[in-house]
């Protein structure tokens, strides 16, 4: 086998630029890059969203914020996230959450030792039915003035268990569980 001259080699890569500079489109970029330290924050960049999951490791909820810096519920210790403003917008905003769980079933609730009833709306997670969620309105979410996201119900480390997750319940021992079945 025989190598080209060097006279065809500078042929063959003379069309090879030919046809290069003809077909390919040259790129040229008018963008302006720039930014400013000093420049005020505005809502949207101040506004962090957060993702919070199930304790099945299922996606439910993305809240603007965290969810421990909210006001909690006196009857349940609850979150409360206010879906609607409030008499005065300013000092009483809505949040901006996406919740990803399926209606259940209303029920209506009495507390003990109060004769009050609660109508609920409860949300759950689409993967394992577990309550997240429950509101006073019919769904969607946020339809009422206020979402409550159950304590313990959703952690912000997927996998994890929040520690809050099984608060109030009681272990019982295993011969005393077996014999309750019967």
């Amino acid at each position: 086998m025989t190598l080209p001259s060097v006279g065809v080699q500078q042929h063959l890569s003379n069309i090879n630029l030919a046809f290069l500079s003809t077909t390919m489109p040259k790129i040229v970029s008018k963008a302006i890059v720039s930014s400013s330290e000093q420049a005020a924050l505005t809502q949207s960049a101040r506004a962090v969203l957060r993702s919070y999951y199930c304790l099945c490791g299922d996606f439910v909820l993305v809240l603007q914020g965290k969810l421990d810096r909210l006001p909690r519920r006196r009857t349940d210790g609850a979150y409360i996230i206010r879906s609607k403003p409030g008499s005065d917008p300013e000092k009483q905003p809505a949040r901006k959450f996406k919740l990803n769980a399926q209606p259940a079933q209303r029920c209506l609730l009495k507390r003990k030792g109060t004769a009050d009833l609660e109508i609920r709306q409860p949300f759950c997670c689409s993967r394992c039915k577990t309550p997240v969620a429950y509101q006073t309105a019919p769904p969607p979410a946020g339809e009422g003035p206020f979402l409550y996201i159950i304590k313990g119900a959703v952690t912000e480390l997927q996998g994890r268990v929040p520690a809050d997750a099984f608060e109030g319940e009681e272990l019982l021992p295993a011969d005393e569980a077996a014999g309750s079945k019967n």
